[in-house]
C-alpha cells in the first residue's frame, strides 16, 4: 500500500511537473509573438498570428503587411510565415518559412523573380531565459528573359536576441550577401561582398549603445543608356556608426570610407569621412526617435504637415540642449596628391520657439573652425581630369597663378601645400 501512495505520488509530481512546465514555456512563446507584434516599424503592419501548439510541437502562422505608397493602397506586399515548432528540455526549436506575396497593378511581373522559392528560412532557437539564436537563409536566385537577366546570390545570417525588462533586445546582428547582379541590355549593375553587422536594434524603439558596420567589397555601373554614358566602378566601401548612450547625455561617431572609385578613367582613392557628435541630450534624442518610429507614411498632406510639425518640435528640442561636433582625419587622394580636411565646433544651449526663430539664433550659437590642406599636384591634377587646365602652362605660372587664388580664398601658400583656414563664432567670420 505504501509503495502504491509513492508511486502515485511521483507519478502526480511528474504530471504537475509537465503541466507546469508546458503553461511556463507556452507563456514564454505567446510574449515571443506578442512582442513581434508590438515591435513591429510603423511601415510593417501585423495582420494576424495563430499559433497551434500541442505537448511536444506545433506551428504558428503569421502575416505581416507592408504598404510602400500610401497613396496607392493597393499595392501591397505581404510577409507570410510559417513557423514549425518543437519543444524540448531547454526550449523551443522553431523552423520558418517566409513568403513573399506582391498584391498590385505590376504584382505579377515582380513575382515571377522568386520563382515560387519562400524568400527566407529561419532556424531560431528559444530557451528558457529568453535568449533567441537565429540563423537566417535566403536562396539564389536567377531570372533572364531577352536581354535582361537578374542574379541574386542569397543571404546568409545570424541573429541573437536577449529578453530584457520585459522585452527582446538585438545583440548580435550579421548578414552576409554575396552578390547581387542586373544586365538589361548594354546596362549593367553589380554588387559584391556585402556585409552588415551590428549590436544594435535597428528599428527599434529605444536609444541603445553599440556599433553597426556595413560594408561592399566592389560595385560596377555601366550606364550606356543616359545621356552621360557613365562607366564606375567602387572598391571596398566601408560604412560605420556607434553611439554611446548615458542617463543624461549621448555621443554618436560616425565613419565612411571607399578605398578606391574610378568614373571613367578618372581615379580616386582613400576617401575618408569621420563625423562625430558629443553631449546630445539623451531624453530629447530618445523622443525623436519615438517620433520618427510612429511616423507614418500618408497620402494626406495635412497629415504630413503635422507629422512633420512634430519631428521639427521634437528636433529642436534636441538643438536646445546644445552638443559639440568634430570631423577630422578626412581626406582624398588623387594619384599621389592629397586633400584633408578637420572641422570642430558646437552649438551652444538656447531655446528655440519654431524654426524660424532657429534661423534668427542659430547664427549667434553656432560656433566652428575649420582647415584644409590641399597640395598644389592635386588642384593641377584635378584641373587635367576636368579638361580645364590650360595647355602650355609653365611651372612658374603655375606657381603664380595658384598663389594668387590662394591669396583671393584667403588662403596660405606652404611649401608645396596651401592651407584654408576659416573660423565662425558670434556671427563673425575671420581667416586666421
Amino acid at each position: 500500500m505504501q509503495k502504491k501512495v509513492i508511486a502515485v505520488a511521483v507519478a502526480g509530481i511528474f504530471a504537475s511537473s509537465i503541466v507546469g512546465a508546458h503553461f511556463y514555456s507556452d507563456h514564454r512563446l505567446n510574449e515571443y509573438y506578442a512582442q513581434n507584434q508590438a515591435e513591429a516599424n510603423s511601415l510593417i503592419q501585423k495582420e494576424s498570428t495563430q499559433i497551434n501548439m500541442g505537448l511536444f510541437s506545433g506551428d504558428a502562422r503569421w502575416t505581416y503587411k507592408i504598404s510602400p505608397n500610401p497613396c496607392k493602397p493597393q499595392d501591397v506586399i505581404e510577409l507570410q510565415g510559417v513557423d514549425h515548432i518543437q519543444r524540448s528540455w531547454n526550449g523551443y526549436h522553431i523552423k520558418s518559412e517566409v513568403n513573399l506575396v506582391l498584391k498590385g497593378e505590376d504584382a505579377k511581373k515582380y513575382q515571377d523573380l522568386f520563382q515560387n522559392k519562400a524568400l527566407l528560412t529561419l532556424d531560431s532557437r528559444l530557451n528558457w531565459f529568453g535568449s533567441i539564436d537565429m540563423k537566417v537563409h535566403s536562396p539564389s536566385l536567377s531570372k533572364t528573359k531577352d536581354n535582361f537577366q537578374a542574379v541574386w546570390n542569397g543571404i546568409e545570417g545570424t541573429i541573437k536576441l536577449k529578453k530584457k525588462q520585459q522585452k527582446y533586445e538585438v545583440t548580435k546582428f550579421e548578414l552576409q550577401m554575396p552578390g547581387f547582379t542586373v544586365r538589361d541590355g548594354n546596362n549593367y549593375f553589380s554588387l559584391q561582398g556585402m556585409q552588415l553587422k551590428s549590436d544594435q536594434a535597428l528599428l527599434g524603439q529605444m536609444l541603445r549603445s553599440g556599433k553597426s558596420e556595413f560594408s561592399i567589397q566592389k560595385m560596377i555601373i555601366l550606364d550606356q543608356s543616359s545621356r552621360l554614358k557613365k562607366n564606375i566602378e567602387m572598391q571596398k566601401l566601408q560604412l560605420s556608426t556607434s553611439a554611446d548612450v548615458q542617463v543624461k547625455e549621448t555621443n554618436v561617431k560616425s565613419s565612411w570610407s571607399i578605398e578606391q572609385i574610378q568614373v571613367d578613367d578618372k581615379k580616386l582613392n582613400n576617401l575618408k569621412l569621420n563625423f562625430n557628435v558629443s553631449g546630445l541630450d539623451t531624453a530629447a534624442l530618445q523622443a525623436f526617435m519615438q517620433v520618427m518610429n510612429t511616423t507614418k507614411k500618408t497620402c494626406s498632406v495635412e497629415t504630413q504637415q503635422a507629422q512633420q510639425k512634430q519631428l521639427t518640435e521634437q528636433m529642436l528640442k534636441v538643438i536646445s540642449h546644445g552638443f559639440s561636433f568634430e570631423s577630422k582625419g578626412n581626406q582624398i587622394e588623387l594619384g599621389q596628391s592629397k586633400m584633408t580636411a578637420d572641422l570642430q565646433g558646437k552649438f551652444s544651449a538656447n531655446q528655440y520657439s519654431d524654426i524660424q526663430d532657429f534661423r534668427l539664433k542659430a547664427p549667434q550659437s553656432a560656433q566652428f573652425e575649420a582647415h584644409t590642406q590641399v597640395d598644389k599636384q592635386f588642384l593641377r591634377n584635378v584641373l587635367n581630369m576636368t579638361g580645364k587646365m590650360p595647355s602650355g602652362v609653365s611651372e612658374q605660372d603655375y606657381d603664380r597663378a595658384l598663389t594668387q587664388m590662394a591669396q583671393a580664398m584667403h588662403g596660405k601658400v606652404n611649401g608645396d601645400n596651401i592651407d584654408f583656414a576659416i573660423k565662425y563664432e558670434n556671427g563673425q567670420t575671420t581667416y586666421p
